[in-house]
């Protein structure tokens, strides 16, 4: 986030470095269609109407527009690359193989007519790289593949079918540049390749003919500076590029056609080419990013064409999107085409219709932070981006369980109310309103109520004349056979566990003495272990500890905080496993095992309102927590939860009879049916991706600042039509803009720090720094939120432009890094409630600017864009730097980098004996800090560096290749030790969030209890919030 990313230079990114055969893919967002859904092809099949859409997470047949047939990826893996054969060696049948990011080749026979039939396929490893330009060449059947975008290596299907990869033979290299795209054509005998050299940035066409296992070069073509480009086979023999100046036609032995393109400047915009032999000549069709079609004709097989040809635009009805994403011809005025706004739709001209297939958004991301939300794992976050060149979006995502969980039955107003409570009886729900009873179903009066604390499923009032219960609670599982047993607190110290057998009449058949002092709000819970034979009871009866038991015995106290107030406490056994649940009158919770303290989860709600505790079945791991405001379900068995939509806001539920009732404030019963819904969806329900999205027409959202302690983000736009730069406060709770500040002075960047970005200070939390470029001027502008409002407090120039922002750990010091680096100090006048920033004689010129800069305790670390890092320490008022290289190749450019530090509390488990006696010998014990440093030197390529401590040298410790173009690097907040995704938990410590052009977003996680000094290369990398 410490540099703006213009949308431009977003779309250049991620074009470059696609195959250019295939259009720009979509990111899609839907409610319907999994949100990491992307468009990577398309064919048309024999038959009438029938073709196949390929997505990277699944892949449909239709007929018209119809899905006859659907075959649904693994979750944990993404198609990369579609091929469609009609003939091969791997089925007798006509196949669709899809390329897969676990290094696996899916065949998709298509057999009795739209039927599929699934073979899998293992991969060089290769293909878990960087592997995004693919071909197939016939004879020998084989497949063609790029793994670092410059040589060519071949793996025939026999080899594939065999799993034997030791013969995966180098057919290629382009030297000079780096290759974009390849052809084979002449049934695998010559080889096109399309590259960018490395020194001019030119375009080059190598042909080369197939000789002895090898492909040699036959001839070389400048194709000039173009930045568009798209390259075609026709009848395989010839392959057409197009540029935005020209169009070029090859084959080998051949000289190139080469003819000027006139009236074709939309062509700047292309997206997407199709051909189509007529006449003896070929009709090229060019789809554009704005949503224009331009035409042309040419003989691409004679050297005596027109040294011009004249592209035309197209005129389609209304129906036409006025924006693409993706665009072919599939059949003759049938147009399949993915609009950023629309979806992926059939347009048919000659009818006029647009068919919505696949209702989506497409989306290029920008920036993203993770939301701290209290608990400990890593499950929402926020991003920003755009839809179209003018049209931006917020986007927070979180885990929910999909709608389909659960069944309402019924709602019904009660007739009697105010309600003061409900039970769960043999006679159904029965409601006490007034002093009296009546029975739910039917608002029939039961009997009159005589204050007592609880109502037995007889319909029997246990009472409490003596006032010595402070609480009761009843168990979901006790030996007490039809007879309820319920947990009891008195007021004298003592806890039962207790069965009520006749009239209200309470005996207990496990007494604990807990001892004089009871606090007023006392709980307990217990539960029944089969296979131990015995009671586990939890009770909170003195501030600050839960006491465990066994029996009579007590097992263990656990610390919760003088700050943590149980307000609801649950004891649920589940097979061998015995688990406690408590939650705060500040909407926080902890899960226990009985028999240990550790900490299992804690999950915090969105409101200050405390959760209620619902068991939803002694059989099924789940257990809702609850209030008026929201519903989180928890998985036990996996640790994973998300938001559980009920459709009411509920003051109370209850179980009966195997369906659950919700009463809400306006005395409204509702009958939900959810064991039964869970228990029959093939499977356990497992917590999705929820998406709310913020539309922002007219303007993009280039980066966002969390400012979490106030649940507020500050979000830097830019306006479409005057390209002027904003900042917009957004309530990403309530999803909605509350306020804007706009400089006075045209600005073409800005970096946005918080001084805070915790609430360890709670002076600092509400002020928030903004660095702007103007020209060639730099000034910074410190703001602060006063009741939902941004306020500007000081407006100061700076003498030369500034690339990168820090503050210091001990929140005194703002470095400016540019050209050269500067330093202020942080002033604070509580009195007033402002604060300043005043100029220091720290000065140190350096000839290149910085990509970041990391403050330390003691020193200062500042990356340089070329390989290497130098490092700055003030002592006594002098200035010292120590020059290191980071890098193996200090000629590597750096684009990016972010860091993140970890202390003992951070990382949360044991250090390896290597890290004590490695700190030992070199600190003394001093420096306990170490730090993670991510840098990427290419759009594609992540090295991750380890610091034992603060005084010993960065040491690269693993590097991750990746297959889309990175956009942004943001390290993850301490306040996460475990991250939910794909509905399981990833026990270990996230460490940064990698954010890619076509919006799939990977989490970087040091697993548990393993220091980087055991890793190694074993650090997990993975897909989140996809």
């Amino acid at each position: 986030m410490e540099s703006l990313r213009l949308l431009d230079e977003v779309i250049k990114l991620e074009e470059d470095s696609k195959s250019l055969a295939s259009a720009v893919c979509p990111f899609i967002y839907s409610d319907d269609v999994k949100s990491s859904s992307v468009i990577v092809g398309c064919q048309r099949l024999s038959g009438e109407l029938n073709y196949a859409i390929c997505m990277n997470d699944a892949i449909y047949l239709f007929q018209d527009y119809k899905v006859v047939q659907e075959y649904q990826f693994d979750k944990l893996s993404r198609c990369y690359k579609y091929l469609y054969l009609e003939d091969c060696i791997l089925s007798p049948h006509p196949v669709h193989m899809m390329i897969m990011s676990n290094a696996t080749l899916l065949i998709c026979e298509s057999t009795r007519g739209c039927s599929l039939d699934i073979k899998q396929l293992q991969l060089p490893i290769e293909f878990c790289n960087s592997c995004d330009l693919y071909a197939i060449a016939l004879p020998p059947e084989s497949l063609l593949y790029s793994p670092d975008a410059q040589t060519i290596k071949s793996v025939s299907f026999q080899q594939l079918l065999n799993s034997n990869f030791s013969n995966v033979t180098e057919v290629y290299k382009v030297f000079m540049g780096k290759l974009l795209g390849f052809e084979v054509t002449e049934k695998g005998g010559v080889l096109f390749c399309l590259y960018r050299h490395r020194s001019t940035g030119n375009l080059y066409v190598e042909l080369a003919k197939y000789e002895a296992m090898h492909y040699i070069l036959s001839s070389r073509h400048s194709l000039g500076s173009s930045s568009k480009y798209c390259i075609k086979k026709v009848d395989d023999c010839w392959t057409i590029c197009v540029t935005e100046d020209k169009t070029w036609s090859f084959k080998v032995d051949n000289s190139p056609v080469c003819v000027k393109n006139l009236h074709a400047s939309e062509l700047r915009g292309m997206i997407s080419l199709d051909i189509r032999c007529v006449d003896n000549k070929t009709l090229l069709k060019a789809f554009c990013l704005d949503g224009a079609v331009l035409e042309a004709r040419f003989r691409h097989a004679s050297s005596s064409s027109p040294q011009v040809i004249t592209w035309r635009k197209v005129k389609f009805p209304s129906k036409f999107p006025s924006e693409l994403g993706f665009a072919t011809e599939l059949f003759d005025a049938i147009y399949l085409v993915a609009s950023p706004l629309k979806g992926l739709s059939l347009v048919n001209l000659k009818k006029a219709t647009n068919r919505i297939l696949f209702p989506f958004h497409s989306m290029k991301l920008f920036d993203g932070c993770c939301i701290p939300n209290g608990g400990t794992d890593l499950d929402s976050a926020l991003f920003c981006g755009a839809l179209t060149r003018s049209h931006g979006f917020i986007e927070k995502r979180r885990l929910h369980f999909s709608k389909d969980v659960l069944c309402i039955i019924s709602s019904k107003k009660l007739t009697h109310s105010p309600i003061a409570e409900i039970w769960a009886t043999h006679s159904g729900i029965v409601y006490e309103s007034a002093g009296v009873l009546y029975k739910a179903i039917t608002n029939e009066r039961l009997k009159d109520w005589n204050g007592g604390i609880w109502l037995t499923e007889d319909l029997v009032e246990i009472a409490d004349v003596e006032g010595e219960i402070v609480s009761l609670q009843e168990l979901s599982n006790s030996t007490c056979g039809d007879h309820r047993s319920y947990s009891i607190i008195y007021s004298n110290g003592t806890l039962e566990l207790a069965s009520c057998v006749s009239r209200g009449s309470l005996r207990a058949f496990v007494m604990i003495n807990l001892g004089p002092n009871i606090i007023d709000f006392a709980h307990a819970a217990a539960a029944y272990h089969d296979v131990e034979k015995c009671y586990y009871v939890a009770s909170y009866h003195e501030y600050g500890y839960l006491s465990f038991w066994r029996n009579e015995t007590e097992i263990f106290k656990y610390s919760l905080g003088l700050d943590f107030f149980v307000s609801d406490l649950l004891v649920k056994v589940l097979q061998d496993c015995c688990y406690t649940i408590a939650t705060s009158t500040d909407a926080r919770s902890r899960i226990f095992l009985s028999n240990s303290t550790e900490n299992l989860l804690e999950v915090e709600g969105t409101s200050s309102e405390p959760f209620k505790l619902l068991d939803l079945d002694e059989e099924l791991p789940f257990v809702l927590f609850y209030n008026e405001h929201e519903s989180i379900m928890v998985n036990l068995a996996s640790l994973s939860y998300g938001e559980l939509h009920i459709g009411v806001r509920p003051l109370k539920l209850v179980k009966c009879s195997g369906l659950i009732y919700a009463l809400d404030k306006e005395w409204t019963l509702t009958t939900i049916d959810l064991s039964f819904k869970m228990s029959n969806t093939g499977g356990v329900p497992t917590p999705t991706l929820k998406c709310d999205l913020y539309e922002l027409p007219g303007s993009l959202a280039l980066c966002l600042t969390l400012l979490p302690t106030l649940g507020y983000a500050i979000v830097v736009t830019r306006t479409s039509r005057h390209k002027q730069l904003r900042l917009v406060l957004f309530d990403y709770e309530k999803n909605r803009i509350i306020d804007r500040y706009e400089p006075s002075d045209q600005i073409s960047n800005a970096l946005v720090k918080p001084f805070c970005d915790s609430s360890s200070d709670l002076f600092l939390q509400r002020f928030f720094l903004v660095c702007c470029n103007s020209g060639e001027r730099s000034f910074f502008v410190i703001l602060r939120i006063d009741n939902a409002k941004i306020v500007p407090l000081q407006y100061e120039l700076l003498p030369s432009p500034v690339s990168t922002l820090a503050v210091s750990q001990d929140r005194s010091k703002v470095f400016f890094g540019g050209a050269g680096l500067k330093v202020y100090g942080i002033a604070k006048d509580y009195a007033t409630g402002t604060i300043s920033l005043r100029n220091t004689t720290f000065k140190l010129q350096n000839e290149s600017l910085q990509v970041a800069i990391i403050p330390g305790s003691e020193s200062l670390k500042c990356i340089l864009p070329f390989g290497g890092c130098f490092e700055v320490e003030e002592i006594g008022g002098k200035v010292e730097r120590h020059v290191e290289h980071i890098l193996s190749d200090g000629s590597n450019l750096i684009r990016k980098t972010a860091f993140k530090r970890l202390n003992q509390m951070t990382r949360k488990h044991t250090s390896t004996s290597t890290e004590i006696l490695s700190r030992f010998a070199n600190t003394g014990l001093k420096n306990k800090e170490s730090m993670y440093v991510i840098i990427l030197e290419s759009s594609k390529r992540l090295t991750l560096f380890y610091q034992l401590t603060e005084d010993t040298p960065l040491s690269p410790i693993c590097c991750f290749p990746f297959n889309d173009p990175i956009i942004n690097i943001v390290p993850v907040k301490d306040d996460f030790s475990s991250v939910q995704t794909n509905g399981t938990r990833l026990d270990g410590l996230p460490l940064f969030m990698i954010m890619c052009a076509n919006g799939t977003v990977h989490t970087i996680v040091e697993p548990r209890n393993r220091s980087p000094i055991e890793l190694q290369s074993k650090i997990i990398g993975f897909e989140q919030f996809s």
